[in-house]
């Protein structure tokens, strides 16, 4: 069936306190069927493993996956909510086709939506110091360190 629709990622969110990412997919159709929702159990989430394939994951509660409508004007933002996020890594989102529709009738095409999730802050490693400028003739002096931050997604 012929798709108009426009799914795609839009925003991200997470709070490293209380450990939750929200994910925000936008879906618009200039004539949304606005009877049409995701729910949880319509989205499925894999993770890139370290060969660079995706895992369906298994291991997060459905209770601590929520989704939330909000309209967009054409269409809905799906906030996804994911309690007690735990880790980093890449994360594919996927919706099967049929789950959306227009007012004609015309429903989504499958989606996979990609968005890097990271809970955890970059740290910086001491790498080298440099002193050379440290004793200038002016009684003025200057000391560099160098530094790397260090991140799974920098």
């Amino acid at each position: 069936m012929l798709a108009y629709f426009n799914i795609y990622y839009y925003d991200k969110y997470i709070d490293w306190e209380d450990r939750y990412a929200l994910i925000t997919i936008r879906a618009t159709d200039r004539f949304y069927d606005t009877s049409t929702v995701l729910q949880p159990s319509d989205i499925t989430l894999w993770q890139q493993n370290r060969d660079g394939d995706y895992v369906q994951i298994t291991n997060i509660p459905q209770d601590d996956i929520t989704i939330t409508s909000k309209s967009n004007g054409y269409g809905y933002d799906f906030i996804i909510k994911l309690n007690n996020f735990e880790e980093e890594f890449r994360m594919k989102i996927t919706i099967p086709e049929g789950k959306l529709s227009d007012t004609s009738g015309n429903t989504n095409d499958y989606t996979e939506i990609f968005v890097d999730l990271d809970n955890k802050k970059p740290t910086w490693e001491y790498v080298s110091t440099d002193t050379t400028d440290f004793e200038a003739e002016d009684g003025t002096g200057t000391i560099s360190f160098n530094v790397k931050g260090v991140d799974k997604f920098l």
